[in-house]
């Protein structure tokens, strides 16, 4: 009886072993028991990387330390059952970052670049008594409380800006009819170019018949040189040569695109033509189905897409690689931008929606399709004078109206994060900082990574 006790005590422990040995085996190798489902299941990960650093981590409400460095950027998170989870990144003085995250087995799912918008950011004030402000790649532009225009105390020709860019060194005024070019390294003095485009027009090619200013482009290699367009050709012109070179010929109610290489042009027939602009080469194409109520184009930072905006059939987008024409919405847009990377464009349309188009195959926080349509309800004002500016390095833009500037949370998994950060402003834009021109004349720089 004793001898079988114990060889009955000895089997159980062998089973016991086997058993909890199999387990713990499983359990390092990803496996867990499920007891809702009553079964062993392969567990997964969320990845998440965010600035700042230091924030609370909750994963359904479980808390894990954040162990971002300088060095690991992100943090990952092992041995979660196959579930959605509800994380959420809380840090003093900032907007806390909530989303749900699914988890499968196996695999690691991803939230990469989240930002936290600070609540009260590090703000200096630039001046007071302004009326306006435009960003220049030499400094800021300024319109006093008397209506003349700044470059620090240079006083610059001109009562209003018709054309500047952040990346540029130049500047277009306007004085009555009179349009002016300004080298911003070389302030005091203003070329009219209405005088010198047509002089030169006169001497180089005397038979063109058009020859008033329709529209100007900063060149994107040189802020020395300008695009000039009239009704039916462009120009490459060299304010420092004092020369001009055509670059296309088109027919008139033809609409154009200046993109960091190259220039577009969609002519009333449906023909796209291509000028590159460093390889000075031409090409041309017919468009199938260009919507006749066309209005603006444009193209994308790589170049590969042109956005195309109508009066009344929605927005469209044209692959130039696949000769591909798709439209993307059927309502109006009121703003819309293309992400660093160049394979998302975000609009805002005028039925209330804040959408994301997939314009490739993306692989950021998951794996999303190309041409596949994110859409979800947007419910704060904008107009067509909204801007979207997506952040550099994060998952995250800023819409600028002309009164107030909202943070957005581009990865569009539920819940969309959206935070006011300010209101009862004249006008916002964004280039390292965000710059607020409050209501009473005070211009604010406002440090949101500070």
């Amino acid at each position: 009886m004793a001898r079988r006790l114990r060889n009955s005590i000895v089997a159980v422990a062998i089973l016991l072993f086997l058993i909890l040995g199999g387990y713990f085996f499983l359990q390092q190798n990803g496996w867990v028991w499920d007891p809702t489902n009553w079964k062993m299941v392969k567990t997964g990960g969320i990845y998440l990387s965010f600035v700042p650093h230091g924030a609370q981590i909750l994963v359904d409400g479980t808390p894990y330390a954040d162990t971002t460095s300088f060095l690991s950027s992100g943090i990952l998170i092992q041995r979660l059952p196959p579930k959605p989870y509800a994380i959420t990144l809380k840090k003093p003085g900032f907007y806390p970052w909530e989303k749900t995250v699914a988890v499968t087995p196996g695999k690691v799912a991803a939230a990469h670049d989240i930002f936290l918008w600070p609540k009260n950011p590090p703000t200096q004030i630039v001046g007071a008594g302004i009326k306006d402000f435009w960003i220049t790649r030499e400094g800021l532009v300024l319109e006093d409380a008397h209506g003349q225009l700044r470059l620090g105390n240079q006083l610059l020709r001109g009562t209003t800006v018709e054309l500047s860019s952040s990346d540029s060194g130049g500047l277009i005024t306007r004085q009555n009819t009179s349009r002016f070019f300004i080298d911003l390294q070389n302030p005091e003095t203003a070329t009219n170019l209405d005088s010198l485009f047509t002089s030169l027009l006169g001497q180089i090619y005397p038979s063109a018949r058009d020859t008033k200013i329709d529209r100007i482009f900063f060149h994107p290699f040189s802020h020395q040189k300008l695009l000039i367009t009239t009704k039916t050709a462009l120009y490459n012109t060299d304010l420092k040569k004092i020369d001009m070179e055509r670059v296309a010929v088109f027919p008139e109610g033809t609409i154009l695109s200046i993109s960091s290489s190259d220039g577009s042009a969609l002519t009333p027939t449906g023909d796209l033509l291509v000028f590159n602009l460093i390889l000075k080469t031409f090409s041309s194409s017919t468009l199938s189905s260009v919507p006749s109520s066309t209005t603006k184009i444009s193209t994308s930072p790589n170049g590969i897409y042109l956005l195309l905006e109508t009066k009344e059939s929605g927005f469209f987008v044209y692959d130039r690689n696949t000769e591909k024409m798709t439209r993307v919405t059927d309502a109006p847009v009121a703003a819309y931008t293309v992400s660093p990377e160049g394979k998302r464009l975000a609009m805002l349309t005028e039925d209330k929606k804040l959408t994301l188009y997939y314009l490739a195959e993306y692989e950021g926080n998951r794996l999303v399709p190309k041409e596949t349509r994110e859409s979800v309800s947007f419910p704060f004002l904008f107009s067509s004078t909204s801007r979207i500016l997506w952040l550099p390095h994060q998952d995250a833009a800023l819409l600028l109206n002309s009164n107030s500037a909202i943070g957005l949370d581009m990865d569009f998994r539920s819940p969309l994060n959206t935070q006011i950060l300010y209101k009862n402003t004249s006008k916002n834009d964004f280039t390292d900082t965000l710059l607020l021109l409050k209501e009473n004349g005070e211009l604010l720089s406002i440090d949101l990574e500070g």
